[in-house]
């Protein structure tokens, strides 16, 4: 650079490796609880039980291991009672105040999760109080003709 041989320092363009410090164990990081005991857990679902809606929600959670996006994206076709196994395959996220659903990113997060008979029992009972809760807005029509209902959303919200 300095005799004009070259226009750049190719070194401006170099990742330098992390400093010792960085990679060492920190143990207070490590001591942070980002999961409930199962104490813990069974306290939470006994606290929501009456919200039907939501214990629904969490049960699915804990039990199948799915994220929030992709119980937002779910619809009742992708429960299947039959087999006990719901279709986890799309995502629904928000971006820019709006709310988009996609296919989940990669081959791998496209999947069937078996349902246990707690769990389906749970997702049953979610469904009849929902067909419930349509039938006073008088919606339960379009509801039991339609498996692309949302399950934990409403028409008109997405």
């Amino acid at each position: 650079m300095k005799m004009d041989i070259i226009k750049r320092n190719p070194m401006d363009y170099v990742t330098l490796p992390k400093l010792k410090h960085e990679m060492e164990y920190n143990a207070e990081l490590e001591e942070k609880k980002y999961y409930y005991t199962r104490e813990e857990l069974r306290s939470f679902l006994e606290s929501i039980q009456d919200d039907d809606m939501a214990y629904t929600m969490f049960q699915l959670l804990v039990f199948t291991g799915a994220r929030k996006g992709e119980l937002y994206a779910l619809h009742w076709s992708d429960v299947d009672f039959h087999h006990k196994s719901i279709s986890l395959k799309k995502t629904l996220i928000h971006t820019s105040g709006k709310k988009q659903l996609l296919t989940s990113k990669t081959k791998a997060s496209r999947r069937v999760v078996s349902l246990d008979d707690e769990t389906l029992a749970i997702v049953k009972k979610w469904r009849s109080k929902q067909i419930q809760r349509y039938l006073t807005l008088e919606l339960a029509a379009p509801f039991q003709s339609d498996d692309k209902q949302p399950i934990f959303t409403v028409y008109n919200q997405l």
